[in-house]
């Protein structure tokens, strides 16, 4: 949080002008950098490095037939970002991986 205290001259009120940004994602890979190697903070599903690791693991270890890749990439998923603010972009990738590894985990 940045900011400065500001006097009211006319009366004896204090205001604090600033402002702040949430750093929850950050501190959390900062206390548990193993892990967001392995994950991703927001969604829980597996980083892209991991992505990679596994599917290098599938193809060449020939782990069997019921196997199968899904990647997704959100193209200009930044205008809901800057539209809608960061807090609803989380939340619409939250719900879409819930939402896949649901239906993943029901077959």
């Amino acid at each position: 949080m940045r900011g400065f205290i500001a006097q009211d001259k006319s009366t004896v009120d204090h205001y604090f002008i600033g402002n702040s940004r949430d750093i929850t994602r950050e501190k959390l890979q900062e206390e548990f950098p193993e892990e967001r190697a392995q994950k991703d903070p927001l969604t829980g599903l597996s980083s892209f490095s991991r992505f990679r690791e596994n599917v290098e693991k599938i193809l060449i270890g020939g782990y069997g037939p019921r196997h199968a890749v899904l990647y997704t990439d959100f193209e200009k998923f930044k205008r809901i970002n800057a539209k809608y603010g960061y807090r609803v972009g989380d939340q619409i990738l939250r719900q879409f991986s819930e939402y896949v590894v649901s239906a993943l985990e029901s077959i």
